[in-house]
């Protein structure tokens, strides 16, 4: 049933571009579905794929083609991406069915980690919010997906010489 599930997915925006570019399209498509469809994150990572998953790989793979990966790691990239993905559509989702909004959840968080910070006992911590944290706001949120999807992508894919 997942599998005929992910038989929606289309494939539409990851024909042209760069392969950033391609596979960030993928990765919308996948995000999208699971959102429209939480179920599937219900099957465990490590079933047997069926036909549209293969699907999905090869367009995955056909998405990285013009990168200088090798195989395996054309493969790795594919799990890794698939995985955070995943993770993004599966935090959402929780969070929606725990009646959270997530952009507000995402200000109160901040908020409560500056309380934190300002405590003194965590540089760290205290580095990392600087004085950003108080102005998280809704459309950071709704770029949040993009922003550290694209820095995913950054780090799995060579530079383009």
């Amino acid at each position: 049933m997942a599998d005929q599930a992910r038989g929606e997915l289309t494939y539409d925006e990851a024909s042209s571009g760069e392969p950033a570019g391609r596979l960030l399209a993928l990765a919308r498509d996948v995000h999208s579905h699971y959102l429209r469809h939480a179920w599937p994150l219900d099957v465990p990572a490590a079933w047997v794929p069926g036909p549209n998953a293969i699907a999905f790989i090869e367009h995955t793979l056909a998405a990285m083609s013009g990168a200088d990966l090798s195989g395996p790691a054309r493969l790795e990239t594919t799990g890794l991406l698939s995985g955070a993905v995943r993770l993004f559509a599966q935090t959402e989702i929780e969070q929606r069915r725990a009646g959270q909004d997530t952009a507000r959840w995402q200000r109160e968080l901040a908020v409560y980690l500056v309380q934190i910070a300002a405590a003194g006992q965590h540089a760290h911590l205290s580095g990392a919010l600087g004085d950003t944290a108080s102005t998280v706001d809704a459309g950071q949120h709704n770029d949040l997906f993009e922003r550290a999807t694209a820095r995913i992508l950054a780090d799995l894919l060579p530079p383009r010489p």
